[in-house]
């Protein structure tokens, strides 16, 4: 906002000047303060943008695992390109992404994630990133992980002297077929009667080397742990990684959890893309949120970062009065994906912050998940008492990426497309608190 009268900054909003500052408000929504305007943050939100050294991933897609044509190059420098041709436009030079950064948690991935990082960086603006399920664990999911333990269990030494095997081809076959009984076994007891299709299982054999080094061209056999610390040395090597870490901003703060911490640090019982933020990292967010609210009502603003969605789950019924529902039908939620804990993170939030970010669920063709009237989260941000939520997710994006800048100030959420098109405008609900 440095340099900007505030004519200029409503007029580049498409506000009409000659309607002062009620012309930056919703329909049925109060007057904004001059104060908030100016002085709150304004931010970029993106996550899940899957970088991936690989001309493939593997998403869910209506119930199957199917193999989608990925490229990391293309879609890096289009939202570079976007972000550093745009800054007047955006407004800001906050960069908030939630987690995913990668696909596989590979080191391939995160060179280029931090090719993108330090684009940016370099060029003005300031990156903050937090973890996804993705960046820690192997296409996104612990079971994984499972399965790589086993299958560097079988003696292939085994398998190669047994009389009927007598080619190298005939060995892969054999040990592919070995880490396929493995799997579809340890996933049928998440999801009965499925199994995975065998390109999956090519994708394992290039990252483990369960026979030789001569059959798998890339080794990459660290396990959940171990990528866990990449994206510490690759992504936040200078910061202080224990969660939640609290980022001062121009009259307010980011604060960053790592909705993975006890998903990887305790025996939650699934195995799959889950999320769970765990009671230490929780009770820490609580008292920081009560010994900060004097700060809030003065007029700073709270904005909580997590990469998994509080809101996915099948059903979700909220303490003190207030229930998000059963999702609509063209939402069809997915256990195998929610955060474990959703309902003591939302109790912990509720009424104290006021904007909550997150990525991880955004459904195929939408381009980001807001709480007005025909939202995915209708209605939340007045019964939470959070003025704006938002929901960001590149993954299923082959062109033209979907970009949101969020005003702290107006409460306004705003979607370009990487062509400079704008494609959403849309408000939070300020009167989800008092005004500072």
């Amino acid at each position: 906002m440095a340099g900007l009268s505030l004519r200029s900054y409503l007029e580049r909003q498409g506000i009409v000047p000659g309607q002062g500052l009620r012309g930056y408000c919703a329909p049925g929504l109060n007057p904004i303060g001059l104060r908030s305007l100016i002085s709150a943050p304004r931010i970029i939100h993106i996550s899940d943008l899957h970088f991936v050294d690989s001309d493939h991933t593997w998403i869910w897609e209506s119930g199957v695992l199917t193999q989608v044509k990925e490229d990391s190059g293309k879609k890096s420098r289009e939202i570079l390109g976007f972000l550093l041709s745009n800054r007047e436009k955006l407004g800001t030079n906050v960069v908030v992404i939630t987690g995913d950064l990668t696909d596989r948690g590979g080191e391939g991935d995160y060179r280029i994630a931090v090719d993108f990082i330090r684009e940016l960086r370099e060029n003005g603006f300031e990156v903050h990133s937090i973890p996804g399920n993705h960046d820690y664990c192997w296409l996104g999911n612990i079971i994984f992980e499972d399965i790589f333990r086993a299958a560097r269990a079988i003696d292939v030494a085994e398998i190669r002297g047994k009389a009927s095997i007598q080619s190298q081809q005939a060995v892969e076959a054999a040990v592919l077929a070995k880490i396929e009984d493995e799997f579809n076994t340890r996933l049928a007891a998440g999801i009965p009667g499925y199994r995975f299709p065998r390109g999956v299982l090519t994708d394992l054999l290039q990252l483990f080397s369960v026979i030789s080094s001569s059959v798998v061209g890339n080794t990459d056999t660290v396990d959940n742990q171990q990528r866990r610390q990449r994206f510490i040395r690759f992504i936040n090597p200078d910061t202080s990684n224990a969660y939640p870490r609290v980022v001062p901003l121009a009259n307010g703060y980011l604060v960053m959890l790592d909705s993975m911490q006890a998903e990887l640090d305790e025996e939650t019982g699934d195995h799959f893309a889950q999320g769970k933020i765990g009671t230490p990292q929780l009770q820490a967010l609580k008292v920081w949120l009560l010994e900060n609210q004097a700060e809030r009502e003065a007029g700073k603003k709270v904005i909580v970062c997590v990469h998994h969605s509080p809101f996915h789950l099948r059903e979700l019924v909220v303490p003190d009065g207030f229930s998000v529902g059963r999702a609509p039908d063209e939402f069809t939620l997915d256990f195998t994906c929610g955060l474990d804990d959703a309902l003591d993170f939302l109790e912990v939030i509720k009424n104290r912050v006021d904007c909550l970010l997150f990525g991880h669920v955004t459904p195929a063709g939408l381009l980001q998940l807001g709480g007005g009237e025909k939202g995915y989260f209708s209605g939340m941000e007045i019964k939470l008492g959070v003025p704006l939520i938002n929901c960001e997710n590149l993954l299923r994006m082959s062109e033209r990426y979907p970009v949101t800048i969020l005003d702290l100030g107006t409460y306004q959420r705003l979607v370009y497309l990487t062509d400079g098109t704008r494609v959403d405008l849309s408000w939070g609900h300020p009167t989800a608190r008092s005004p500072g």
